[in-house]
């Protein structure tokens, strides 16, 4: 008689909690903990669990509450900030939290949904499922709240540079899927073991299986080392001002902030890195900042910014907030904005923020809602803002840089577009004092380090009060200011013109993964109709 895996009983009842297992493993996955290891089989409570299920609504609520166990275990800080800024009740701030997790959660509870039936009736399941969970992490990259693609799998090993050797062909989509491949496969092996998979698989299934493990595995513990790029000619000042977020703005403490951002900016005579090759600093960066920096209504800090640029010969670029169309209760809609001056000390443009932060720069809910219990106040301590479009490319010596403010960087499209339109080097301002200490601004730096990745770019990351860093072509941070500190971070890097697959491709895994997913669930529906046509064959010749 063959050996047979005892089944375990308590398991086929337990489908909620082995997805709730799933949510908090990949939770662990990111900053703080980063246990990136944990990656490999993070996704196989949840298959396992879609496996088990009786029916398609009970794999769904196992995948609801996988996804609401990840966004609320890895995004805390929503918690936190509309609490402490928003002037929201602990209550009423874990009640928004709860909304947020259940609206996010939907992401893996359509996936296990859709993902019951690929299982069983979806031609290679093992291989379709991982099409399926990159389609999926592109479709939360959009959708909802115009998109939240924050923390997705292929993130969870930044830290490995030669499986990150893929990051500049496919992006982050194709880390994803590759590791949900494992995740796949295994469970599947799993499955097969435990006798829970519909039909067995051939052998050739069986060795290309083993032979795709050996291969991923194998190359994510490659130990590579990336070329040191010790070139680095130009240099820029990155200011951390360390502006105190609850900061009440007299007219005092307004000059105050601009002497200190002044006095940090200075460059003649405070380049502690000799002079460079190129003739020293090429641009000083003020971060976006909780301050009430308006260039168009401040006439002190357009002089201000004007004469630093002119005087230092360094372009300038600051974050502020910009007033436009449309209107809104006889109001100028207010945006997000970044301003360039060139080293001449004339205007070089202006860039608004398309990206916007949920529940933090405006709250991504009906109305109805919003003034259910005061809700619309959450965001009274950074502004409800308006997003903006258009390009954040803008010229320095001849050569140019793109810019990317604060949670843009997660969007892997805006970066890719900025290096398209001709970027050599790329700018992340942001503020992420507004996540306290929580876990938010290093999984933001992670983030943006996979930019770098993708398109092969140094990026100057400067923020108001950490984390300011640079970070080279490779992902690496070669430079960086501690957190919570008033300074200056005199920063070396290179510009670069070449473009990786990824920049000229952009996003081609997740919309392959997309059409094989659409293939394959249209297979399941055939087979189901097949399927419903021969049962009611069959009947008439039963009654017969």
């Amino acid at each position: 008689m063959p050996f047979r895996v005892p089944q375990f009983t308590f398991l086929r009842r337990s489908t909620l909690w082995l997805g709730a297992l799933s949510g908090l493993l990949q939770v662990t996955l990111f900053p703080k903990l980063s246990w990136s290891w944990l990656c490999w089989i993070a996704l196989i409570p949840l298959l396992y669990a879609m496996a088990r299920s009786r029916r398609a609504s009970e794999a769904f609520w196992a995948g609801q509450l996988a996804g609401m166990a990840f966004f609320a275990g890895s995004c805390p800080w929503i918690y936190s900030t509309i609490q402490r800024y928003g002037g929201l009740s602990p209550a009423l701030a874990g009640f928004v939290l709860f909304l947020f997790a259940m609206l996010m959660g939907l992401s893996q509870g359509v996936f296990a949904w859709l993902g019951y039936w690929l299982q069983r009736r979806g031609p290679a399941p093992w291989l379709t499922l991982a099409a399926w969970w990159t389609a999926v992490e592109l479709l939360r990259t959009y959708l909802p709240m115009g998109g939240f693609p924050w923390n997705l799998l292929g993130y969870a090993e930044v830290n490995h540079a030669g499986f990150m050797l893929l990051a500049p062909i496919g992006g982050v989509y194709l880390l994803s899927f590759v590791i949900a491949l494992v995740n796949s496969i295994l469970a599947d092996l799993l499955l097969q073991a435990l006798d829970l998979v519909p039909r067995i698989r051939p052998r050739r299934t069986l060795i290309t299986q083993g032979v795709l493990l050996f291969t991923i595995l194998g190359f994510a513990t490659f130990p590579y080392h990336p070329p040191s790029a010790s070139v680095r000619p130009y240099e820029a000042v990155l200011v951390q001002p360390n502006v105190k977020l609850n900061e009440h703005w007299t007219a005092g403490h307004f000059q105050a902030l601009l002497d200190n951002l002044r006095a940090l900016s200075s460059v003649s005579g405070n380049n502690s890195q000799g002079q460079t090759s190129q003739g020293g600093h090429a641009l000083v960066i003020w971060p976006e900042a909780p301050a009430p920096l308006e260039f168009d209504q401040q006439p002190q800090l357009a002089l201000e910014t004007e004469e630093i640029a002119g005087n230092e010969h360094v372009g300038l670029l600051f974050g502020e907030t910009s007033f436009g169309p449309p209107e809104t209760n006889g109001e100028l809609a207010a945006r997000n904005s970044a301003m360039y001056i060139r080293p001449s000390g004339m205007i070089g443009g202006r860039y608004d923020k398309q990206h916007l932060v949920p529940f933090g720069e405006y709250v991504p809910l009906p109305l109805w809602l919003q003034q259910l219990a005061d809700i619309g106040k959450l965001v009274q301590g950074v502004g409800a803002f308006y997003p903006g479009s258009g390009s954040g490319v803008f010229p320095l010596n001849g050569h140019s840089f793109g810019v990317l403010i604060c949670y843009e960087s997660v969007f892997p499209s805006l970066a890719r577009s900025a290096v398209m339109d001709g970027s050599n080097f790329l700018v992340n301002i942001s503020d992420d004092g507004w996540y306290g200490n929580s876990s938010a601004r290093w999984q933001s730096l992670a983030m943006t380090r996979v930019r770098a990745m993708e398109n092969r770019r140094w990026i100057l990351r400067d923020t108001n009060d950490g984390v300011t860093a640079v970070i080279d072509p490779y992902g690496r941070v070669r430079q960086q200011l501690p957190v919570g500190v008033n300074g200056v971070l005199h920063a070396r890097f290179n510009m670069n013109g070449t473009r990786t697959l990824y920049t000229l491709l952009g996003d081609w895994p997740a919309y392959l993964c997309a059409i094989m997913s659409v293939f394959a669930l249209l297979s399941c529906y055939f087979k189901s109709q097949a399927r419903a046509a021969r049962q009611e064959n069959t009947q008439p010749e039963a009654l017969a």
